[in-house]
């Protein structure tokens, strides 16, 4: 079951800001600079949804990058312990 639908630009993007999340900003490689912004409630995160009303049109990005965060966050828990019940010991 794939419940990202965006093309692949999208998809890029998103990976591309998880992995400067990561190895430039020392987060946590599952969640997008946007998303956490919103978590830690920076300044910034006001900057970043200005800029994409701007380009795309969408209001509150990082609100809903970072609930897009946790909805991809319990759909891999639910793999893992699909696939742990499945594996023997």
């Amino acid at each position: 079951m794939q419940i990202d639908k965006r093309g692949w630009l999208l998809r890029s993007l998103d990976a591309t800001s998880q992995w400067m999340n990561t190895v430039l900003l020392g987060g946590d490689p599952n969640e997008c600079i946007s998303g956490r912004c919103w978590r830690e409630q920076r300044r910034v995160y006001r900057a970043i949804d200005w800029l994409f009303f701007l380009v795309r049109g969408e209001s509150n990005h990082c609100r809903r990058a970072y609930n897009k965060d946790n909805s991809w966050a319990g759909h891999r828990m639910v793999q893992i312990r699909r696939s742990k019940k499945g594996s023997t010991p």
